[in-house]
C-alpha cells in the first residue's frame, strides 16, 4: 500500500486507479487509502480538469467525506462535483465547508462563483458583466479566477 501511494504519478494516475480501488474496498487498508490517496485523486482530476477521473473518484470522495467531514473535504467535494456538472450538488458541498471553517476566502470565493454563474444563466448576461471593474480599469478577463476554465458552459 506504501509502495502505490508513493509511485502514484500524475502521469499515470489512471493506470494505478484499479489498485486504488482495490486497496479501498478492503477493510484492513481502506481508511488509510482514503485518507492518504483520494485528496490526490481528487486534487489532480479538479487541476487537469479530468472528467473521466473526477467521474471515477467521486464515491471515494463522497465516503471520505462522510467518514471524516472536514472543511477542506467538502471543498474538494464540491470542487469535483463541479468539475461534473452537478453545480447544486457543488454548491451545497461548499456551504458545508464554509459552515465547518467560515474564514476560508476560498470556500467563500467559490461560492461566489457559482452564484455568478447562476445569476449570469438566469439573466443571460455573459459572466464577465459580474466581475468587478475597478475605478478607471477596464474589465477584466475572468480566466484570472482559478475556478473557472475553458469547459465552464452557461
Amino acid at each position: 500500500m506504501g509502495y502505490f501511494a508513493q509511485n502514484m504519478k500524475t502521469d499515470n494516475v489512471l493506470e494505478n486507479f484499479a489498485q486504488f480501488e482495490r486497496f479501498s474496498s478492503q477493510p484492513y487498508s481502506q481508511y488509510p487509502v482514503l485518507i492518504k490517496v483520494t485528496p490526490r485523486y481528487a486534487r489532480i482530476a479538479i487541476e487537469d480538469n479530468n472528467v473521466l477521473l473526477a467521474d471515477k473518484v467521486l464515491p471515494y470522495v463522497e465516503k471520505l467525506t462522510d467518514i471524516q467531514g472536514a472543511h477542506w473535504q467538502w471543498y474538494n467535494l464540491a470542487m469535483v462535483y463541479h468539475a461534473l456538472g452537478r453545480r447544486g450538488d457543488a454548491q451545497n458541498a461548499v456551504q458545508k465547508a464554509i459552515d465547518l471553517w467560515p474564514v476560508g476566502e476560498t470556500y467563500w470565493a467559490f461560492l461566489h462563483y457559482l452564484n455568478m454563474l447562476h445569476a449570469s444563466e438566469v439573466t443571460g448576461r455573459p459572466l464577465e458583466e459580474f466581475l468587478p471593474v475597478p475605478p478607471g480599469g477596464e474589465k477584466g478577463s475572468h480566466k484570472e479566477f482559478n475556478f473557472f476554465n475553458d469547459r465552464t458552459q452557461i
